[in-house]
């Protein structure tokens, strides 16, 4: 069986593109979960934190969801998603809130909807204030958390 890399439709794709509130995303974020098979997690490392550059760590993050996928395991890769409320809240809030909006906003609704049924958190994530937010959060909401080895994530990066 072929194994399905992205639920995104070009709908979808541009739905995100177009998205004024973080509200549309987390809706159109709900209806790809809703055609995902089950089990589907959602795979969390650090960003900002850490000895990488930011960019290294989406791209980092970015291939361990592709690999995972690759491996069979269902994952959503919200990072369009991300980026586009990213976007959208910088023009609201202040730096120092953006992230607490981000978790509020988006995270959080996804979380809540029932539609993710575990956390995969990837190696050297223990400073990152998302990843620990969403550790805390999913475990209090009953959905289970699993620790990625390091073997796990990509050494070579996917283009």
């Amino acid at each position: 069986m072929k194994t399905k890399i992205s639920y995104y439709t070009p709908e979808d794709i541009v739905g995100i593109s177009e998205a004024r509130t973080v509200e549309d995303l987390t809706r159109i974020a709900l209806v790809v979960l809703s055609r995902m098979p089950k089990p589907v997690y959602w795979v969390a490392g650090p960003i900002t934190s850490g000895q990488r550059t930011a960019r290294e760590n989406r791209k980092r993050l970015r291939d361990t969801i592709l690999c995972l996928k690759i491996k069979g395991i269902t994952t959503l890769n919200y990072l369009p998603l991300q980026k586009q409320a990213t976007k959208i809240l910088r023009r609201e809030f202040e730096d120092v809130k953006l992230q607490e909006k981000l978790r509020d906003k988006l995270y959080a609704p996804i979380f809540r909807s029932g539609k993710i049924d575990g956390l995969c958190v990837m190696p050297q994530s223990e400073k990152s204030l998302n990843v620990q937010w969403m550790r805390g959060f999913v475990h209090a909401s009953g959905i289970s958390v699993k620790f990625i080895p390091e073997k796990l994530v990509p050494k070579q990066t996917f283009r």
